[in-house]
């Protein structure tokens, strides 16, 4: 964190990772709510995702290496947030550049072990099956959703303004990113303390196999939002109050 205060909070800076489908702009309110409490909060597109949509470079090793460059750019003494897919991310970046970071932090994200992929993890969901279409988008097999499993599994609390504020902004994913072994070693990745953030109601990655991910890559301190998997749009609020106290 930086050495800065405001009244009496140390101030931090952010660097948000969203996950599949999305793009920078799902932290657009968080961002705001966090840099009202004086927090530095940068947020940028995957490669391939946003307005430069292209899936043949959503890959984990072009992830990996964007997100490093813009933590770098910044100094170091960063907290690394990681959503969902990006959970995989932002471990290859902890890997990659420890002496970096302040810390990880797990928002109900993958949290795989050394050899593991989004795919292996993803299989011990014994709560979650998602019917997400499989597609071809200029020859890269991806999956797309459809609105009825936006609706139930990514959003399954958000209100019809918040839905409407999503629709016309997610991109078909490759798959790729979620086949791809991370590489993690105690003395890199597991030097960088971790926290998790359970969302109670998810219906995307389930409240099991985000506790099964926690226990055995045990994280401190273990948060909870009561929601589902986009705290960001529906609970914007009790995210920031999560992540401005893991600041402190």
């Amino acid at each position: 964190m930086i050495a800065s205060e405001q009244e009496g909070h140390k101030l931090a800076t952010f660097v948000l990772v969203h996950g599949a489908y999305h793009g920078a702009w799902c932290w657009e309110r968080l961002r705001r709510r966090l840099e009202l409490a004086g927090h530095r909060v940068f947020a940028d597109d995957l490669p391939g995702h946003g307005d430069a949509y292209d899936p043949h470079n959503m890959t984990l090793a072009n992830y990996a290496n964007a997100t490093a460059t813009l933590v770098m750019g910044l100094g170091g003494d960063v907290h690394l947030v990681g959503h969902s897919m990006a959970g995989a991310v932002i471990a290859e970046v902890a890997e990659r550049i420890p002496d970096a970071l302040t810390s990880l932090a797990f928002l109900t994200a993958y949290l795989p072990e050394n050899g593991q992929s989004i795919a292996d993890l993803a299989r011990h969901d014994e709560q979650v099956r998602i019917a997400a279409q499989r597609v071809d988008v200029d020859g890269v097999p991806c999956l797309e959703l459809s609105d009825e499993v936006l609706q139930q599994h990514f959003y399954p609390d958000a209100n019809a303004d918040q839905l409407d504020w999503v629709r016309g902004k997610l991109h078909p994913q490759a798959i790729a990113p979620f086949t791809v072994a991370v590489q993690l070693t105690p003395e890199n990745f597991g030097r960088v303390p971790r926290a998790y953030i359970h969302c109670e109601k998810d219906k995307a990655i389930g409240l099991f196999l985000q506790r099964r991910m926690e226990a055995v890559q045990p994280c401190d301190p273990v948060l909870r939002l009561p929601g589902g998997h986009s705290p960001f749009v529906t609970d914007v609020d009790a995210l920031a109050s999560v992540l401005h106290e893991l600041a402190e």
